[in-house]
């Protein structure tokens, strides 16, 4: 033997290793083969479990993100303010101005004219001052499935609005307190409907679910 596998041999038996569970390494040295398996075995992998909360997470952060886009203040939400402002001003125009324009140019006739008629009901009111107390989308409603906005096509044609042109639909409620002038109040609420109609939001005064 070269002196290098007599080091080799001697170094194994001092460690007390039985020479037939030894294998060489890359520098000429007798080392225990179970070691090193089991070294080997000892570097893991991935831990499936913190990929899984991590999928999770992710999964969680994008429903945030929907639905601060679908109702955030510039989106679906907004639009609905926008009408409860309108309402407490009894503001006709505004009102109008948030309605789809087919729904405009469909209820507009020769002899009907809808930013007219709504002002003359509102005149009815002006004694009234209404207050806004919440805006929100009530626990026992829910964002319409494109299924349930399928079914409520006739309702959106009759307002001459093509189903096909509705992505998604939500209906807000709108919580409002109207006090007379002899100081009487009365609690009241109004449900409208946000459409995203031909790529933006879009206003039904009304419940279409």
């Amino acid at each position: 033997m070269s002196n290098d596998e007599n080091n080799a041999v001697t170094n194994a038996e001092n460690s007390g290793n039985n020479k037939d569970n030894m294998t060489v390494d890359a520098f000429g040295n007798y080392v225990n083969a179970e070691s090193t398996q089991k070294n080997v075995g000892d570097k893991k992998g991935p831990d499936k479990k913190l990929i899984m909360i991590i999928g999770g997470v992710v999964a969680a952060l994008a429903v945030v993100i929907i639905l601060l886009n679908l109702l955030g203040g510039g989106g679906a939400r907004g639009v609905a303010e926008k009408y409860a402002k309108a309402y407490k001003n009894l503001d006709a125009k505004a009102i109008v101005n948030l309605l789809p324009k087919d729904v405009v140019d469909k209820s507009n006739t020769d002899d009907f004219d809808l930013e007219g008629t709504l002002k003359e009901q509102f005149d009815t009111l002006k004694e009234l001052e209404i207050s806004i107390e919440s805006v929100s989308v009530n626990s026992d409603e829910k964002v319409l499935t494109k299924e349930e906005i399928e079914d409520n096509s006739s309702s959106l044609e009759y307002y001459g609005i093509d189903v096909k042109d509705v992505s998604e639909a939500i209906v807000f409620t709108i919580k409002l307190t109207a006090k007379n002038k002899d100081g009487d109040t009365k609690d009241g609420e109004e449900k409208v409907t946000v459409l995203k109609y031909k790529g933006s939001w879009e206003l039904l005064p009304f419940d279409i679910s």
